[in-house]
């Protein structure tokens, strides 16, 4: 088992140890290119007083091509100490959410790298990139740091990168497979299967060529990865190639938005609070759930695997299976857009 593994469950299984009595703090990875790094445009300068603050209860370490020892959240952690990346706005409205809870952000960035080579994942087979080495090696630690003095809980990871492999055909046609395996390999490390990612899109800007290719390609992953999700960033301001002060202060909005509702979506599920009813059932259900911004698609299918029924599912609304024969089937829900799935048996009478 690697280092990193017995760290996670180290972590996972603190509440029946004798550091039960830590206190908690909620752990969220940012990682990518120069986009998550803040390079050049995102001036510390020209953030408004409210986001130049401190903030006490919100740490950071920050790897890749630039590095930042733990410290609490500040303005001046992008590429030059004049820059800032998504972390303050993410920092802020995480720090808010959460009352004042403790929280950590390990941002790990590196400019003008590819998912194709640098982050390469081992699953995806060839030469596993020396970038997702390094990130993981430190990962490692960053938790390591943390679980010492803290419960860790890892609340997410958000991703922002893709640009340079837009550069190129090939790498860009090599994207899905390449993401995919990403995720996989991220989790599986962590041991968190259910990890939620929000994956932040390029921008369809002429200096990445093949755009489009990597653009779908993030999209159909959103789509088929479980707990997964993905927001378009065209329409943040922008060079052509980075985001502006404007534009950093909304990325980090979307990507809170964004990985937090994957987690109170899991979180929902995981507590039971998704309910059939009534089942079993004669005619027909419906599904109530609490702390679930979302409607659903739902899928009826049989023993066997077989569909049998689909469609769309809001709240209060009753589904007829009277039509159905008796027996058990089983219900899929898809939450929000997302292929984030809760499953559930029905018992038809």
């Amino acid at each position: 088992m690697s280092c990193l593994k017995k760290i996670i469950l180290f972590v996972l299984f603190f509440r029946i140890s004798v550091y039960a009595q830590l206190p908690p703090i909620r752990v969220y990875i940012l990682a990518g290119q120069s986009n998550m790094s803040g390079t050049q445009n995102p001036l510390v300068s020209q953030l408004p007083a409210s986001l130049k603050d401190t903030l006490p209860n919100v740490l950071i370490k920050v790897g890749g091509d630039n590095v930042y020892n733990w410290q609490t959240l500040r303005p001046g952690l992008g590429s030059q100490p004049t820059n800032f990346g998504p972390e303050i706005t993410f920092g802020h409205d995480a720090s808010t959410y959460f009352n004042g809870d403790k929280i950590a952000i390990i941002k790990y960035s590196y400019g003008g790298t590819t998912l194709n080579e640098d982050w390469r994942p081992p699953s995806v087979g060839g030469t596993t990139g020396w970038l997702y080495k390094n990130f993981i090696r430190d990962l490692t630690k960053y938790l390591d740091t943390l679980a010492y003095t803290n419960t860790v809980q890892i609340m997410g990871m958000c991703w922002m990168q893709g640009e340079y492999d837009a550069r190129d055909n090939g790498k860009a046609f090599n994207y899905q497979a390449n993401l995919v395996g990403f995720i996989t390999d991220v989790r599986d490390t962590l041991n968190l299967p259910r990890l939620p990612f929000a994956i932040g899109m390029i921008d369809n800007t002429f200096g990445w060529t093949y755009n489009a290719i990597v653009r779908q390609a993030e999209i159909n992953v959103a789509k088929n990865t479980d707990a997964t999700s993905v927001f378009d960033t065209h329409g943040l301001g922008t060079d052509g190639v980075h985001y502006n002060t404007q534009g950093q202060i909304e990325l980090g909005h979307f990507f809170f938005n964004s990985v937090n509702s994957l987690y109170s979506i899991w979180q929902a599920a995981s507590n039971g609070t998704v309910n059939v009813f009534p089942n079993p059932t004669n005619h027909s259900f419906e599904v109530s759930y609490a702390d679930v911004p979302a409607d659903y698609s739902y899928k009826i299918t049989d023993k066997k695997g077989a569909e049998v029924q689909s469609g769309q599912l809001y709240s209060g609304y009753q589904i007829d299976v009277s039509l159905l024969s008796s027996g058990t089937y089983f219900i899929t829900l898809t939450i929000n857009g997302t292929n984030i799935t809760v499953k559930k048996k029905l018992i038809k009478i």
